[in-house]
Formats: structure tokens, sequence, C-alpha cells
């Protein structure tokens, strides 16, 4: 990762507590990058259109790796719960 690129920019990160995530957080931290976090399990969820908007101000770039969890066989036997967003 380019060190001196990443230095002090404004970087946002959906699913964040995601495996894959994470160590990209990791990564742009120790690049000097200004992470924000968005994950459903550290209370940051974007699933309202506000919530978006508030995370995605004055940030640079955004990698967007949130992503519903679950198993290939329930992906299959439910597919809407995976392609589709339930807002409660």
């Amino acid at each position: 990762m380019n060190k001196e690129f990443w230095q002090g920019k404004k970087v946002g990160v959906t699913g964040s507590a995601g495996m894959i995530a994470r160590e990209l957080v990791l990564l742009l931290r120790e690049a000097g990058a200004k992470v924000r976090e968005a994950d459903i399990q550290i209370g940051r969820d974007l699933s309202r259109p506000v919530n978006c908007a508030t995370f995605c101000e004055n940030l640079e770039y955004i990698f967007h790796l949130c992503g519903v969890t679950g198993s290939p066989r329930k992906t299959a036997e439910r597919p809407v719960d995976f392609m589709g967003t339930i807002l409660g």
C-alpha cells in the first residue's frame, strides 16, 4: 500500500467488522489514513439514507465492503433475504 498516497486521506470503510474490511482498516490506518468505519456490529447501520449521508460526509474515498452474511444454502433457499434490504 502506498503510504504517501493514503497519508491524511479521509477514508470510509463499510462492513468494517467483516473479515476483509477489518484488515483493510488496519492497512489504511498504518498508511496514515483517517478511517471512518461503518458496520451494524459497531452500531453504525447504513440501511437508512440519513445514516449513509452522515457517514459519507467529507470522505475522499469509500470502500464498500458490507454485506449480509449467510451460507450458500441459505442464499439459494431464501434469496430475497440476501439480495434485498429489510427496513424495520
